[in-house]
């Protein structure tokens, strides 16, 4: 019993370093003590739904096999979301009233034990799910007749969807096209650009030739449609394309008025990513997946908002740059994301956020417009009589 005792004093002390506590003073201060079990690295676990009620069991764990009965009260306290959120730069929202339940308020180490009964955590109503949110339920010792390691003292169970969507297939040359927005954005010197892209195939290893994905950009002179002249092509100042020059077909590169850089990752096909383009005015990153994959260094630029493209609708180039592949959740902010920002948003941000000037979640399933969820309302439209191809499989899902 003495040699346990003292390896599990040893795995609390490192618990509370990797925890933040500071230090072995500290360890020693609270001596044995108890938390919310699977905390000790990351507060923060996904809680996994994909049908309706799901269950998650919490319980509390002692740094020691307790020589008395240990009890803990716990509950759900929605108001830590907000507390996370400023420590942590993230954007969680507390899970709505009336959509969980909590099956006791109290859970009990055993004598000779170091892990409680449980309590379980049941999502059991997603009515009040709002579009783009991902929710988070805060589970909290709120009192025990132990000592309670503060660090480890809260769960936050982050609610993890499955999203499936449409999107549009834009791998033929009518689907370039550049479109102008109402009420444009004359000056952008700090931005975040997003776009999911999915692509079918690429061109042959070792052919010439660039693939265009998309772009915003534009004047006061640029114009609307596809097969411009280009004389109207004026919307390409920050530029998503593969395959440029004599790179890797599969490699992103990404061409700005400040300088250029290129992916480290080599993309797949058949299967999404979420790229994001961070420019905070002297340096601009690349994320891809919410992972930061390459950044350079940039002077300040005033950027501008007139319009955006979707592949390369400058006449004669349709046909020859075509991304043969499809696009989602396209969105611009006039502010630069945090990392945890972007991953936290890759399957859907909620349209009110701050900073969030446009948002085409490019899932309609139907028709020619992609809707601008922002409260701009900057809805783009193919008007070129076409018939947009939309996809609707196994492949378009996202987990949050």
């Amino acid at each position: 019993m003495k040699k346990t005792n003292r390896i599990l004093r040893a795995a609390a002390v490192l618990l509370l370093l990797t925890a933040g506590l500071g230090s072995c003073q500290e360890a020693d201060e609270y001596g044995d003590a108890v938390l919310m079990t699977g905390t000790s690295s990351d507060p923060m676990v996904s809680f996994a739904i994909d049908a309706l009620p799901s269950a998650y069991s919490v319980t509390v764990t002692s740094t020691t096999q307790v020589s008395s009965p240990v009890t803990a009260q716990v509950a759900v306290d929605p108001s830590l979301v907000e507390a996370y959120n400023a420590k942590m730069g993230t954007n969680y929202y507390p899970i709505p009233d009336g959509a969980y339940t909590l099956s006791t308020d109290e859970v009990t180490i055993p004598e000779g034990q170091a892990v409680s009964s449980s309590a379980e955590v049941m999502i059991v109503d997603d009515s009040e799910f709002v579009t783009g949110r991902v929710y988070v339920i805060p589970v909290t010792i709120k009192n025990a007749n132990f000592p309670v390691i503060e660090a480890s003292r809260t769960i936050y169970l982050k609610v993890s969807r499955t999203i499936h969507f449409k999107a549009p297939y834009v791998g033929n040359a009518a689907m370039a096209y550049q479109f102008l927005l109402p009420d444009p954005i004359p000056s952008l010197p700090v931005y975040t650009w997003e776009v999911k892209i999915y692509a079918d195939r690429f061109r042959e290893l070792g052919a010439s030739g660039t693939t265009r994905v998309c772009s915003f950009g534009g004047n006061e002179t640029s114009v609307e449609g596809g097969a411009i002249d280009d004389g109207g092509f004026k919307c390409d100042q920050n530029l998503l394309r593969f395959g440029e020059g004599t790179n890797d077909p599969n490699q992103l590169h990404v061409t700005t008025k400040q300088g250029k850089m290129s992916s480290n990752t080599r993309f797949a096909t058949n299967r999404w990513y979420a790229v994001a383009l961070v420019n905070d005015g002297s340096t601009l990153t690349l994320y891809i997946d919410g992972e930061k994959d390459n950044s350079i260094t940039v002077a300040p630029y005033e950027y501008a908002l007139y319009g955006v493209q979707i592949g390369m609708p400058s006449a004669g180039y349709q046909s020859s740059q075509l991304f043969y592949g499809r696009l989602n959740e396209m969105r611009l902010w006039t502010r630069a994301l945090s990392a945890r920002e972007i991953k936290a948003s890759i399957c859907g941000v909620d349209p009110s956020t701050e900073g969030l000037v446009s948002y085409w979640r490019m899932n309609e399933g139907e028709g020619t417009t992609f809707y601008d969820l922002s409260p701009n309302k900057r809805d783009i439209a193919y008007t070129n009589g076409i018939t947009i191809q939309w996809t609707d499989d196994d492949y378009n899902k996202c987990v949050e």
